[in-house]
């Protein structure tokens, strides 16, 4: 009788701890897939702000920059939130640039894969040419109006400048991210600027910043 109640019992507790084991993994498989729902509505909202981008910018979708985005992401680099925020932001900014002068504007996949999305939104709205700008007249009375029309000729020169050095393809040099002979050739090499660029670039952003905050106290 003992031996039998004994392995009555210990079947009972066998039973009771492949339920509970089945429960735990049942909970974990519905985390799963809520996550899983989760990273692919982040994606879908990110992949339709890039393609508004494109819109805006003129630019060709690149499926690389939707993956590098995704990467940044799930890195913790940024919130998906806050990566459409800003992209559906460049787009606002980008789509009201003239149309000829939309070629300045980085690809989609430079303007994920080097980060320029960070960049302050004054740097997407690429200036027209000097000669749109009329000049003041003369007198005591038109001081004010010189003053604002040199800081705002000064800005659009800036912006001018800022694009150019991303126009250029001498800027872009070709950085090695990884030496594993397994990982695929395609995912060695990372392109961005070189560091003389990127320092111009630096300096320009600074420059257009500065220009847009005296412009706004003029």
């Amino acid at each position: 009788m003992n031996s039998a109640t004994s392995c009555d019992d210990s079947s009972a507790t066998s039973s009771c701890i492949q339920e509970l084991h089945a429960e735990r993994e049942e909970e974990r498989e519905d985390r799963e897939r809520v996550q899983a729902g989760a990273d692919a509505r982040a994606i879908e909202h990110i992949q339709k702000s890039l393609m508004t981008y494109c819109s805006a910018a003129e630019k060709r979708f690149s499926q690389p920059a939707l993956a590098s985005a995704v990467r940044l992401v799930q890195g913790g680099s940024v919130s998906a939130m806050d990566l459409v925020a800003k992209l559906d932001q460049i787009s606002e900014v980008a789509r009201k640039n003239p149309k000829t002068e939309k070629r300045f504007l980085p690809s989609v996949y430079d303007l994920v894969e080097l980060e320029q999305w960070r960049s302050p939104l004054e740097a997407f709205s690429v200036a027209p040419s000097d000669r749109s700008l009329p000049a003041p007249g003369s007198g005591q009375a038109a001081t004010a109006k010189r003053q604002r029309w040199q800081v705002e000729k000064d800005l659009q020169s800036a912006k001018d400048q800022l694009g150019n050095v991303r126009e250029r393809l001498s800027n872009y040099e070709m950085v090695r991210v990884s030496e594993d002979p397994e990982v695929p050739e395609r995912k060695t090499l990372k392109r961005r600027y070189t560091p003389e660029a990127q320092t111009e670039i630096d300096r320009l952003k600074v420059r257009v910043a500065e220009l847009t905050a005296e412009l706004r106290e003029a």
